[in-house]
């Protein structure tokens, strides 16, 4: 890889993901009034090559930011069609789904939740300023939304943070399985962590 971080860096970053898990299920349940729990089981780093060898043809949805401060880059929350559609319906207070446009917006409002908080944690963690852009949503195969992702910056970027994030809550009959993927410019993940290491080439 064209860089590398430790055991340290991944271990903060998994905190600052349960961190920022704890305070985007408390806004999600404050919004939905029901409640909601969030975790984080791991975090890593991956070639991009793994990335999408790992991945399965599903669907997915997907928001999309970019990063900016400390942090340049994209990071994206993603979740199976299926569960975005049951979290949408969640933030829409209905049983039925309501118009694709409103369930559409429902998403990006829980995905800028998702990634907000945890950029909020990983910045006061740091102390160091991040920023997300405006919401994006896209939806189509799981594989295709990462290839697009991973292309705005190959070739010079060849690994990505894939942070795993559950849902789950009362009125979920079962837990919603996603993930946080963040795709650092070249360069800017030694902004944020200066001490990780640099590979070998």
């Amino acid at each position: 890889m064209s860089y590398e971080i430790g055991p340290v860096e991944l271990d903060f970053l998994k905190e600052a993901g349960n961190i920022g898990a704890g305070h985007a299920a408390t806004a999600l349940s404050k919004l939905t009034g029901r409640r909601m729990d969030m975790s984080v089981p791991s975090a890593s780093l991956i070639p991009f090559e793994d990335i999408l060898l790992d991945e399965e043809e599903e669907a997915a949805s997907a928001v999309v930011f970019k990063l900016s401060g400390a942090l340049t880059g994209w990071m994206i929350f993603m979740l199976p069609a299926a569960h975005a559609d049951r979290l949408a319906l969640q933030m829409t207070g209905g049983t039925h789904p309501a118009s694709v446009s409103l369930m559409q917006s429902a998403f990006a409002e829980a995905g800028n939740i998702v990634c907000g908080a945890y950029v909020s944690a990983v910045s006061d963690l740091t102390g160091k300023a991040l920023s997300l852009s405006p919401p994006q949503q896209a939806a189509d195969m799981k594989s295709a939304l990462i290839a697009e992702a991973l292309s705005a910056v190959a070739p010079e970027a060849d690994a990505a943070l894939m942070i795993d994030a559950c849902l789950t809550g009362d009125s979920l009959s079962s837990g919603m399985q996603g993930s946080l993927l963040i795709v650092p410019e070249p360069g800017s993940l030694q902004q944020l962590f200066p001490f990780a290491g640099e590979a070998n080439e």
